[in-house]
């Protein structure tokens, strides 16, 4: 699925925009209604930032992830 998302730091500690996602400004409606028209003008791009977000998060926000990093420490 594609992601739309404000620009938020917490969103960027996890995805990076136009890669995994497409951004607006925060409080910004004209924004928000122009990143869903970019993901609905081309969906190719969408579903590609969609399938690079999911591996992302497979990899590196997984559980096995989170258990390896916390007995590192």
């Amino acid at each position: 699925l594609p992601i739309v998302a404000a620009d938020l730091t917490t969103v960027r500690d996890f995805f990076r925009p136009d890669v995994e996602l497409q951004v607006y400004s925060k409080h910004d409606d004209a924004g928000l209604a122009e990143a869903i028209a970019t993901a609905i003008d081309d969906p190719a791009a969408a579903a590609a930032r969609g399938v690079a977000a999911q591996s992302r998060v497979r990899s590196e926000h997984s559980l096995a992830r989170m258990a390896n990093d916390y007995e590192q420490l």
